[in-house]
């Protein structure tokens, strides 16, 4: 399969193949799961939510409550009719309440006449309860999605759709396999590196076709979420880490009958949190290779290493930065209020909140180190074996001048000649 476009019947063939072989794991493994448990018994929510617009205010009352002794605050209270909208209920008005903590700083904004709102139903022994639950964003975020795309599509082309397909298929397994994999109680570990495998695999095959480019870019990709995966499972045993690290942690602890392996959560969290990255690297440095050796007269497997070495090096500082900055940024307000409250550096630093996100960032460092010389050895080791000519066959003229030289030049000298 080319980089632009799908040129001959057996690339198309093989590219519906990768397509519908994709969709056909992931149906399968999806009714593996729903058959291996009953997931409707963690579906417990005593209410439904339901989008609604605010048609009218009805009523505003404030009261004012004691902080302490020199602060006060307002609690407001602002009841509206609303309309539903989404297809349960549609067209069915009803009155709500919005409260609004005045002791807290941030607050969301009252509801004014004409906004889309979320809504909380609840069934209760006198009928049907209703509350303000919050705005309604998803209408922001699509557009937001649609202009991703629209943008991947516009600068990738053919490359552009499938980039966002293997993105799809990663969303996919992410939260129709993996997800209910944990919630049936399955090997979370096992089901983790599988998932990583399949989003590798499928990624690399539908963006970069069939060929040593893609082999050597998932050889790569696996053998560094793999070298992560070891060295997590290895130091959360040293370090002792149980995966208490924050209040959805003790959620997952009282989710269902039986009790979720914590460790085991950090380990999925930390080579799927690795593996975008991993793969980026090896791509980056399989693809720069392939087209190295495409335009040198004669590659070896030292002048390939080399290059490896040297790109993966200039890589290396912005990966290791993404990761750090990605994980750190995810967690800064719980990082903003440890410190705030742990004047100890050493406290701070045995603390497990922060030093599980200090081993997310280094291990997935260290798995694109890893893939780095594995990838270019692999890249070394397979991509030099078309032996180069000169000409056509049979034609013993000397070409090596008219190949080194620039097209143009190369055209003039070759008119001179002629002439």
């Amino acid at each position: 399969m080319t980089d632009h476009s799908l040129n001959t019947k057996k690339e198309r063939l093989l590219y519906v193949f990768t397509i519908l072989a994709a969709f056909l794991l992931l149906f399968i493994s999806y009714r593996y799961i729903q058959n291996r448990s009953d997931l409707s018994a963690f579906k417990t929510a005593d209410f439904i939510s339901m989008r609604a617009k605010v048609l009218e205010i009805t009523d505003v009352s404030q009261e004012a409550t004691s902080i302490s002794d020199k602060n006060a605050a307002v609690d407001t209270a602002i009841t509206f009719r609303a309309k539903f909208t989404n297809e349960y209920r549609k067209g069915t008005q009803v009155t709500v309440t919005q409260y609004i903590d005045g002791s807290l700083s941030a607050n969301t904004r009252a509801v004014r006449k004409g906004d889309t709102v979320l809504i909380y139903e609840r069934h209760t022994s006198e009928g049907y309860a209703y509350s303000f639950a919050d705005y309604w964003r998803s209408d922001t975020l699509t557009l937001l999605a649609l202009a991703f795309c629209a943008a991947v599509l516009v600068f990738g082309r053919i490359k552009g759709l499938n980039t966002l397909l293997g993105l799809g298929l990663t969303c996919l397994v992410v939260f129709m396999v993996f997800v209910p994999a944990i919630l049936a109680g399955c090997n979370i570990y096992v089901w983790s590196i599988l998932s990583c495998l399949y989003s590798i695999v499928f990624t690399l095959l539908i963006v970069n076709g069939y060929n040593r480019k893609t082999l050597i870019a998932a050889a790569g990709c696996f053998s560094g979420v793999l070298i992560a995966g070891l060295l997590t499972a290895a130091l959360n045993r040293i370090m002792n880490i149980t995966g208490m690290v924050d209040e959805q942690s003790i959620y997952l602890v009282q989710l269902g009958e039986s009790s979720i392996d914590l460790r085991a959560i950090i380990f999925s969290a930390i080579i799927i949190g690795a593996t975008g990255a991993v793969m980026d690297v090896a791509i980056s440095i399989s693809s720069s290779l392939h087209e190295l050796n495409e335009q040198m007269e004669h590659p070896t497997f030292g002048t390939l290493l080399r290059s490896g070495f040297t790109i993966g090096r200039d890589m290396m500082g912005t990966m290791a930065n993404t990761l750090v900055l990605a994980y750190i940024g995810s967690s800064l307000a719980t990082v903003v209020l440890i410190v705030a409250y742990n004047s100890s550096l050493m406290n701070i630093m045995n603390r497990e909140m922060i030093v599980v996100d200090v081993e997310q960032a280094l291990v997935g460092s260290l798995g694109i180190l890893s893939a780095i010389p594995l990838t270019s050895l692999l890249a070394a080791a397979l991509y030099p074996t078309r032996k180069k000519t000169g000409g056509p066959a049979g034609d013993t003229t000397d070409n090596t001048e008219a190949n080194t030289l620039p097209p143009k030049i190369a055209d003039r000298n070759v008119d001179s000649a002629k002439g």
